[in-house]
């Protein structure tokens, strides 16, 4: 097989509405030939859409929870300090880690956030390298850290560009009409000047180390430019919006433009560079608002300016075995580290939360998994938690840097203060993104703290108020509502107070005399005025004023859930004038509630009006599929519902809602495809369980299969049951759908990683009966592991080497009591009755070896030892005795993913075919997993061939 070469471009905001048009004009013909020869597509994004947090989770395919990048700045707690995030604010191996792990060479140039590198081998620039913080022909030192391998850090310092430096023709190609402008007082120039410079620096240090070290397996380069190009000049793209002057819009209306045409030219030189064997991907974390949804105002509030992101981003993949010129749909930027490892031909790890897009390529590969490559020994390149020399002025300068750029909000003098609002913000956009992750119950419960620590902050309390109404808490949501706007009316009375304070310091600072209420601001000079007190004006404004758009809106939403309808609609109406932002959501809502009165046409023609302003909005496309089924319009609902799924294909719902609507129409082929869809990407799902058993049992007329799917859809909802009585600690039990290979998605709660070593833990050996458990269980005692075993069962013919079972693990589901005795020691526990171990923080974390065989053989090696034992066998068919052990290990897997979740277990499969065929190889795993002085030679030779009797093909 020839060398796998892959570059990943990141370019950040970047949006397919901008791109389209300029594709067509042919104003981007590298990227025009990259889609031409490869497949493209949406990128669906995280909340909340932070793009450190984002492009973390690129590189990790994990979710911040698990990766540990919560924001722009943390707090250090070895130093007490406020830092940006950096790369040891990651958790977890990112994907160079992984393939320098692998004996790959890999460069990584300006990740978000990489800085202090890593020592690759190849070559790493971080995210320090290309700001401008120096005036021009003053020192501009490199902070220490920036760049790998340091031999190479004169070199490539020498690369960066200063804003200085451009001529005049460089700038007129963004902003043509330059040489009008009068820079004493529009500084916007400027900014376009500091943003190409820096966007060039960026580009010559990936170029030169292409060029430079052109021996390479995998090369990530990030571009943040058209983030910040759009940040600062969107609102005068074309077309002009109402509230931006003609004036502007003439001088600057050409900058996004340039900004996307110059990422392209740069395009053009990496491809070139990298060859025509490289395997390209090219990912965007989240898009940008560019028609009429673009807010004129942001949110007063720390990161405000992601209110002008849009939730998709691009997608493009191009190279060898990758299909040519077609569409992808469904892919999350979870998916792009899964999908880079399986270019390499390397497993994918059970705890990332992405999942390859096999559908790029021509001939899909067998997807191969690991439990997980953090688990994995040996050298990753990562760096230490101790800080380097200068870091405390590097973060300084960097954390004023996202301040100026508004990602961040100004920090206060007082270090305490500080220190409290970076952990608030960190803790904040954790809740956000376990929202995103389906843990309502987790999210509302920080919420809550937050907001009984921070009162005045409305954002807590409307983020509380609008997750009780998703969890169907309808009395809290009630209580919210009142207590927020009692809080509101509380929080306007202190910045009011404050504001009039402020006022008269300044009137007396500028010698004016004082002023009555309402004219307290009059005469003030705004040029005597420093930056930070302006800041504080304008917060204080912010929240001394109260907008009864928003509180309307709100009020709407709860009485729509108390199915209040009228009344609903009318606060709705009232609620014509909310922000911006939020004038989707409140079409929406609208439209839900038309659905609710089954008022069809009106509620379809909402939806219609969300989908005019932003055709790929899921939840209108949805919504129209949803619409059409109540009218019986089954054809239209069915092409709807395959609309939302090609917005997102990872939605249950809209797969059974286009499965029956499917059906109703008569198309049964397609329906059974979508309602099998349905239940792969999300097993516990009691509707479409039910409606695929009823489909398989009317129409396919296969009993055995429509009572399988009848009785998990009764397992799917008791056990959805048991999640929302809470069956957790402090009566929260947050569990999240994810996709667990070899089982499907299941119900699981996010990865904690167990660190206890093996003498702590009980080793449990689990299974169906007659699946090998005997002869694990004889590995583990050779291997030198003490065995929990009182042998009331002798060796026979079925186990000649003995069971090693201990008899009270019979009565497991009703006594528990002495598994405190089995701490240290291996048990066998058949599969049914491992799901009754105590969970409790007072038992014993345990780590189990399922041991997995074909179905079909271990019924018919059961049916042998009965024979062998002269009992009967069962009377029903071995394909329902099948399907009743499928069962068993659908629900033992939804426990055992429970305990590693909770970080009370680890968990290895071991297939009993390979452990025979290679005891050495199965002997070295299990030496691995369970750590100490496991004999592995030993624990080998214990295996015994000649046992393995019974093999059904």
């Amino acid at each position: 097989m020839p060398r796998r070469r892959v570059l990943l471009i990141g370019w950040d905001a970047a949006d397919w509405q901008v791109i389209g048009p300029l594709l067509d004009a042919g104003q981007m013909p590298n990227l025009a030939r990259l889609v031409e020869r490869g497949v493209m597509g949406n990128l669906a994004t995280l909340q909340p859409m932070v793009s450190p947090m984002l492009w973390t989770s690129i590189a990790t395919g994990k979710r911040p929870a698990k990766h540990g990048v919560h924001g722009f700045s943390e707090v250090d707690g070895a130093s007490g300090t406020v830092r940006p995030v950096s790369s040891r604010s990651r958790t977890t191996k990112a994907l160079w880690n992984i393939l320098h792990q692998e004996g790959k060479t890999c460069h990584v140039v300006g990740w978000w956030p990489s800085h202090p590198v890593e020592p690759l081998r190849g070559a790493m620039v971080s995210n320090l390298f290309q700001p401008v913080v120096a005036e021009y022909g003053e020192p501009w030192p490199l902070a220490e850290g920036t760049i790998h391998p340091p031999e190479l850090a004169a070199e490539i310092a020498a690369l960066r560009i200063h804003p200085a430096e451009l001529d005049g023709t460089m700038l007129q190609a963004f902003v043509p009409r330059a040489p009008e402008i009068d820079q004493t007082k529009d500084h916007r120039l400027g900014s376009v000047a500091k943003l190409v410079a820096e966007c060039g620096s960026v580009h010559a240090a990936a170029t030169h180390l292409l060029h430079r070290l052109p021996d390479w397996d995998f090369c990530a380069v990030y571009h943040d430019a058209i983030d910040h190009f759009c940040h600062g000049f969107m609102p005068y793209h074309p077309p002009r919006p109402a509230w931006v002057s003609e004036e502007d819009f003439t001088i600057y209306s050409e900058v996004v433009r340039a900004a996307y045409v110059a990422h392209d030219t740069m395009l053009g030189v990496m491809l070139h560079l990298a060859g025509e064997d490289v395997t390209v991907v090219l990912v965007s974390d989240h898009g940008f608002q560019s028609g009429s949804l673009r807010p004129e105002h942001l949110p007063n509030e720390p990161a405000g300016p992601t209110a002008e992101h849009r939730p998709l981003g691009i997608f493009v993949a191009a190279g060898p075995g990758i299909r040519r010129d077609e569409l992808v749909f469904g892919g999350s930027l979870l998916d792009i580290a899964p999908t880079v490892l399986t270019l390499f031909d390397l497993p994918v790890g059970r705890d990332m939360d992405g999942r390859p897009l096999v559908s790029i390529y021509e001939y899909p590969p067998a997807v191969r998994w690991i439990d997980s490559w953090d688990r994995v020994p040996g050298d990753a390149a990562r760096v230490d938690a101790a800080p380097v020399a200068g870091g405390a002025a590097t973060a300084a300068a960097v954390i004023r840097q996202l301040a100026d750029l508004g990602y961040i909000d100004e920090l206060p003098a007082d270090q305490h203060d500080a220190l409290e609002e970076t952990a608030r913000e960190e803790r904040w956009n954790l809740a956000r993104s376990l929202v995103d992750a389906g843990q309502l119950e987790e999210a509302a419960g920080l919420v809550t703290e937050l907001w009984e620590r921070w009162p005045d902050e409305v954002r807590f309390g409307m983020a509380l108020f609008q997750y009780q109404l998703e969890l169907g808490q309808i009395l809290e949501a009630r209580s919210t509502l009142l207590l927020l706007d009692e809080r509101k009316t509380a929080a306007m009375a202190r910045a009011s107070e404050k504001l009039a304070q402020k006022f008269t310091e300044l009137r007396a600072t500028q010698g004016l005399p004082p002023a009555g209420e309402g004219q307290l601001d009059k005469g003030i000079d705004p040029q005597a005025v420093s930056v930070a007190d302006h800041i504080l004006i304008k917060r204080l404004k912010a929240r001394s004023a109260r907008n009864p758009d928003t509180f309307a809106f709100l009020e709407g939403k709860l009485l729509a859930a108390e199915r209040r309808f009228p009344e609903a609609l009318a606060a709705f109406e009232r609620a014509e004038g909310v922000q911006a932002s939020l004038r989707p959501t409140l079409i929406l809502e609208r439209a839900e509630v038309l659905l609710k009165m089954r008022k069809l046409s009106a509620a379809t023609a909402e939806f219609q009006r969300v989908l005019e302003a932003d055709p790929l909005n899921l939840a209108a496309q949805y919504g129209l599929a949803r619409a059409a089924m109540a009218g019986q319009d089954a054809p239209r609902a069915a092409e709807a519902a395959k609309g939302a799924i090609g917005i997102r294909y990872h939605f249950p719902r809209a797969h059974l809602l286009a499965g029956v609507a499917l059906w109703r129409a008569g198309e049964l082929a397609e329906a059974e495809r979508f309602l099998r869809s349905a239940v792969e990407l999300q097993p516990v799902f009691p509707a479409a369980q039910r409606m695929l058993g009823a489909f398989l049992g009317r129409v396919r007329g296969d009993l055995s299969a429509a009572i399988h799917h009848r009785s998990m859809a009764i397992e799917s909802r008791n056990l959805l049951r048991q999640v929302r009585a809470g069956v957790g600690p402090e009566g929260r039990h947050p569990l999240e759908i994810q996709t667990v290979p070899g089982s499907g998605p299941q119900l699981v709660e996010p990865q904690r990683l167990l660190t206890a070593p093996q003498e702590e833990c009980v080793v449990v050996v689990t299974g169906l009966p007659r699946s090998g458990t005997s002869m694990m269980m004889q590995m583990l005692s050779a291997g030198g592991i003490d065995i929990l075993r009182d042998d009331r069962r002798p060796a026979d013919a079925s186990n000649p080497r003995g069971y090693l079972e201990y008899e009270p693990v019979k009565r497991l589901g009703r006594d528990a009591s002495w598994v405190g005795q089995a701490r240290g020691k291996g048990v066998k526990i058949v599969s049914p009755l491992v799901r009754s171990l105590p969970r409790d923080e007072s038992a014993a974390p345990y780590l189990v070896i399922q041991v997995r065989r074909p179905l079909t053989e271990v019924v018919a090696s059961q049916r042998e030892m009965l024979a062998r034992l002269g009992r009967d066998t069962p009377a029903v068919p071995d394909e329902v005795i099948r399907e009743g052990f499928a069962q068993q290990l659908v629900l033992t897997q939804t426990f055992l993913d429970h305990l590693v979740a909770t970080g009370r277990g680890r968990v290895i499969d071991i297939d009993y075919h390979q452990a025979l065929a290679d005891p050495v190889g199965t002997a070295t795993r299990l030496a691995e997993f369970l750590g100490g002085s496991f004999d592995t030679p030993r624990a080998a030779a214990a295996v015994e061939r000649s046992l393995h009797r019974v093999a059904v093909t």
